[in-house]
């Protein structure tokens, strides 16, 4: 029997970001997005992969099928920047049965951030009137699961 072979380690920190940052403007939407998560998965390592991400945000903003897919993927770029872009997301979008799958996203996208960015955020959302009655009471109570 041979000798294991050994896997190197897969270093995103060293992993060249060039390459992907073309592949995420790709007008082929599976390529895009495939890139999209990997900038994703790099941004807690790589702030200049999250700052892509929320730059894209802005391009894509019309398309809310690619977006939840950004609103995703921003989610694990742990900062204030992309606490306010998924916040930013239900003054810009409105509240519709059509955008509801879309909204909800953002929201399990906003939770998904380290406690104090995503309490922060969700607690400004609770107490704003220009809101709904039922979107902010879920905000609250999304503020109220992270302290639980």
């Amino acid at each position: 029997m041979g000798r294991a072979r050994t896997v190197p380690e897969f270093d995103l920190r060293t992993f060249p970001i060039e390459p992907i940052l073309r592949q995420a403007v790709s007008p082929d939407v599976g390529r895009a997005r495939d890139a999209w998560n990997l900038l994703g998965t790099m941004a807690r390592e790589r702030p200049e992969a999250g700052v892509f991400l929320l730059g894209l945000m802005r391009v894509h903003g019309g398309d809310l099928t690619r977006m939840a897919v950004l609103v995703r993927a921003a989610s694990s770029f742990p900062s204030e920047a992309a606490a306010d872009a998924l916040k930013a997301e239900f003054y810009r979008v409105p509240s519709s049965p059509a955008t509801r799958t879309y909204l909800n996203e953002v929201l399990r996208a906003l939770t998904g951030l380290p406690a104090p960015l995503s309490r922060e955020a969700l607690k400004a959302l609770a107490n704003d009137n220009k809101l709904s009655v039922k979107w902010r009471r879920r905000f609250e109570e999304a503020a109220w699961r992270l302290d639980g």
